[in-house]
């Protein structure tokens, strides 16, 4: 329903730690950072995140290797802040819709017809590139500890806000008492990431199919009939 050890050229440079913390206040700074971020964005939808190197970072941004490490301390900490960045943007644009919906719904069956909005855009083709790139994030996280620890503050954000959304739907009524708010939140977001298995097969099923199986299996299953 929802919308992922180094080499020593990439060693930690001499006060990286600071220039981090004042990333807030380096306001000139700021372009010049999103730029590199942005940059390695279009690598990564080219290249795994293993592969990247500065190299290929100084080249697609087209600054030097002082704009690079000014801003962060290696080409695999720029490589792990723009996947998270892309994690992060994601996950409070899925908070604020399923907040919206449940705050906003009158009916049992105003909020049902909201999930099924929201089921269509998600599990849709368009998101292929999304799912992809959440993908390479967890897997990119088995290799880097530091992303790892991370990531997982992001995913349990994440995982908590959804429990809270299913929380409001209960008092409402709308969600079956029997539901406990954990389950249903990583089920949510797993059989989002797990359309992932029809991205890359040979065969696509058709998306309706699995739209109507997602209705079934988890508003049928979930919600009440109030």
């Amino acid at each position: 329903m929802l919308y992922t050890a180094r080499s020593t050229k990439n060693q930690r440079k001499p006060g990286a730690a600071n220039r981090e913390r004042g990333a807030g206040v380096q306001k000139r700074g700021d372009p010049v950072r999103a730029g590199l971020i942005s940059a390695c964005d279009r690598l990564l939808r080219l290249h795994p995140p293993s592969k990247i190197t500065s190299g290929m970072l100084l080249k697609e941004a087209n600054v030097a290797r002082a704009t690079l490490y000014h801003h962060f301390d290696s080409a695999s900490a720029l490589v792990e802040k723009t996947l998270l960045e892309s994690f992060s943007t994601h996950v409070d644009a899925n908070i604020a819709a399923l907040q919206q919906l449940v705050d906003q719904s009158k009916t049992c069956e105003e909020f049902a017809e909201g999930l099924r909005v929201v089921t269509r855009v998600s599990q849709s083709s368009d998101r292929r590139s999304t799912r992809f790139a959440r993908t390479r994030l967890i897997a990119y996280s088995e290799i880097s500890p530091a992303l790892r620890k991370t990531l997982a503050k992001e995913q349990e954000r994440l995982t908590v806000a959804i429990e809270e959304i299913v929380m409001a739907a209960k008092k409402k009524g709308w969600v079956k008492k029997s539901i406990k708010p954990r389950p249903a939140a990583v089920l949510i977001q797993a059989y989002t990431l797990g359309k992932i298995v029809d991205d890359v097969a040979e065969t696509k099923m058709p998306e309706e199919d699995w739209n109507a199986l997602i209705d079934e299996v988890v508003l049928g299953g979930m919600m009440t009939r109030d």
